[in-house]
């Protein structure tokens, strides 16, 4: 059992353990307890280790504000990696300036955003994996080298 948060993606589990139940995000369609949350979140920082993300690579999050931001966002320090926020409303060439300046390893989008990306993701050398939130169909992108999983 945890007592105090030292880490910012502590502070949902410390919440998880002390009162799961309680409301952690809300919308104007559902809500999502603590608990749930977190598991959530352990789950992402899992599914960054099976595609064998490294401590300190960067996750790359460019999401509209739901509910996947913020497991992303708590779930890649949870794994030890570090999280990279890009605006939403950045177009694709600002989206690919900043994944290769900071050597993103891992991108976390929608499926809208990564047609939008198709053409620039092929100058991100270090770009290997693109996980796909939501219900859309997941597009491939071929030519890039890029696994992108749904």
């Amino acid at each position: 059992m945890r007592h105090e948060a030292i880490l910012l993606h502590d502070l949902p589990l410390l919440a998880a353990e002390r009162s799961p139940q309680s409301m952690a995000l809300q919308d104007d369609s559902s809500s999502v307890g603590y608990a749930e949350l977190a598991g959530e979140i352990e789950r992402f920082s899992s599914a960054l280790a099976t595609l064998g993300v490294g401590r300190g690579e960067r996750v790359a999050i460019y999401l509209d504000k739901r509910r996947e931001t913020v497991s992303a966002s708590f779930g890649a320090p949870a794994h030890g990696s570090v999280f990279v926020p890009i605006n939403p409303l950045l177009k694709a060439e600002q989206v690919a300036y900043i994944l290769r300046d900071c050597g993103v390893r891992v991108l976390v989008t929608s499926s809208e955003r990564l047609q939008a990306l198709a053409q620039v993701l092929t100058g991100c050398p270090e770009l290997a994996h693109v996980i796909v939130v939501g219900s859309s169909p997941v597009p491939a992108l071929a030519g890039t080298g890029v696994a992108v999983h749904g």
